[in-house]
């Protein structure tokens, strides 16, 4: 809130060498980051929004948002999400981060949404050496699937079987191994048949450009982490350009999503 007339709210100012123009300027140049609770300088804060979704100006300082990335890109790759807007929870682009954290940090968020989305392709198996030199959650896309079924670490030269998703079962093909361990084929059966709804209830392929996309909470609302291609989740209509959600409100959806109207 602007203070625009004298006295303000205290009955003592707590700036008394300012003339009383400059301290109504430092007040209103000042405002409380959301994370760290501090009262900062508008400087200490990013310049505009975090996102080009948000409806606010940036609510939390530089200095926690660096932190926030930080932490974030640090995690496993199989826990990572995206780093969001302390607000409102938009989800924030490499550009975002890049802007804010710099190069170093965006580079890093940047290989986490690589990861991320490489992890989602039925093809891709991580490397089960806990001793490999790309680290844990690494791993790669395996061509030839269950027909050329050895899979070899480009990292550290580990093998494991891609059928199984164990070490490779030196001796042994995959039939055979399935044959003295028929206890271990049914459990392998159960997984895939999770597997394939889980995949149906949860990924979808981003009209745009066809990475594999997943929805943890939130609105249907959807941006690709890859192309940034914004797009209704339940009908996959886009939200922008000619045709867009956003120009044409419900009629934009679909015939046939909930939302269309």
């Amino acid at each position: 809130m602007l203070i625009t007339s004298w006295p303000p709210l205290s009955p003592q100012v707590p700036f008394p060498h300012l003339k009383l123009h400059r301290y109504i300027e430092a007040i209103n140049a000042s405002r409380k980051c959301c994370v760290c609770l501090y009262t900062l300088s508008t400087s200490a804060f990013p310049s505009g929004k975090l996102t080009a979704a948000c409806n606010h100006p940036a609510a939390a300082c530089t200095s926690c948002l660096t932190d926030l990335f930080t932490d974030c890109f640090a995690k496993n790759v199989a826990s990572f999400e995206a780093p969001k807007c302390p607000e409102c929870a938009e989800t924030l682009s490499v550009t975002d981060v890049q802007r804010i954290g710099g190069r170093s940090l965006a580079s890093a968020y940047n290989e986490r949404l690589t990861l991320s989305l490489l992890r989602a392709d039925p093809d891709f198996r991580e490397c089960l050496n806990p001793d490999c030199s790309a680290g844990m959650g690494r791993g790669q896309l395996h061509e030839g699937g269950e027909e050329a079924p050895i899979v070899t670490c480009k990292y550290c030269s580990a093998k494991s079987c891609f059928a199984h998703k164990l070490p490779w079962h030196e001796g042994q093909t995959c039939e055979e191994f399935d044959e003295a361990n028929a206890e271990y084929r049914a459990a392998r059966e159960k997984e895939n048949q999770l597997s394939t709804k889980y995949m149906e209830k949860k990924y979808k392929r981003c009209p745009k450009c066809k990475a594999f996309i997943e929805k943890f909470h939130g609105c249907n609302h959807m941006t690709c982490r890859a192309c940034e291609h914004e797009f209704c989740w339940l009908c996959m209509a886009p939200y922008r350009g000619r045709l867009g959600i956003m120009d044409f409100g419900n009629r934009g959806h679909y015939v046939g999503c909930r939302f269309h109207g």
